[in-house]
């Protein structure tokens, strides 16, 4: 397990308030979140029918002391710790960031110098992602040649894809680990938008839907089933059109 000393929550850290992490400055996170397993009891039958399972939210709880009180403004702490708004939180010395929100209440008796104060905050989106993007790029892809590039993460990723076309109104067909995807009447580029199962261009930095002209062709799938990237190798095919770039943000994720 790492061990770290300081925390950035939003724009500002804990040492910026003369604060310290207590834990022995080790990390305190639930290593794993629990999985909440979806089921039903059958009639007349063993057991229950499996229908799938999903991860509760990561709980990330620190002990922190004020160690340098000429630094603490307590209107000032108290306005950046008590955020509604989920803020990115990252140990410094780690190259990972975790969306955040607080998740417990405060002694303000506890600002004295050297006092312990237990602080937690919940990640509703379990999945920690590096704090820089990890850029994947393909400069004038050939049709039916196999680009393949890897992801460090230790779960799947949501890529945001985009892709440059050549030309107006082109039909585009590609495949990205197997499953194939369409796109009609391309025009200039388009993003797809995994995560948020989005897929659109951009116009005077407006976002323009482009849902309806896309859709995941594989047998058997929904049409509207999205492009993931698998732990480790990963590749990309173009199968019909003519692209003069790809572009892919791999949105690593990990537990």
């Amino acid at each position: 397990m790492s061990r770290y000393l300081d925390f950035k929550l939003g724009n500002k850290k804990l040492s910026d308030f003369g604060g310290v992490i207590m834990n022995d400055g080790e990390c305190t996170e639930n290593y794993l979140p629990s999985l909440n397993l979806k089921s039903q009891s059958l009639v007349n039958s063993d057991g229950e029918l499996f229908y799938g399972s999903k991860l509760d939210p990561k709980i990330i709880d620190e002990k922190i002391a004020i160690i340098d009180t000429s630094k603490f403004n307590e209107d000032e702490f108290k306005a950046w710790i008590n955020c509604r708004e989920q803020q990115w939180f990252n140990y410094i010395g780690d190259n990972k960031k975790i969306k955040v929100v607080r998740n417990n209440s405060l002694d303000s008796s506890l600002y004295s110098d050297g006092e312990i104060m237990e602080l937690s905050f919940i990640a509703h989106k379990p999945y920690w992602q590096p704090i820089d993007d990890k850029i994947w790029t393909q400069n004038t892809p050939s049709v039916n040649i196999v680009y393949k590039f890897n992801i460090n993460s230790n779960t799947d990723s949501l890529p945001l894809i985009k892709l440059e076309c050549i030309g107006n109104k082109v039909d585009t067909k590609f495949e990205i680990n197997g499953l194939q995807f369409n796109i009609k009447n391309m025009t200039t580029e388009i993003y797809i938008d995994c995560e948020h199962e989005a897929v659109y261009t951009l116009v005077n930095d407006e976002k323009l839907t482009r849902l309806s002209e896309f859709e995941c062709v594989s047998l058997n799938k929904f049409k509207y089933t999205f492009p993931k990237l698998n732990i480790g190798e990963n590749y990309f095919k173009l199968l019909k059109g003519s692209l003069s770039r790809v572009i892919i943000n791999t949105n690593e994720r990990y537990l």
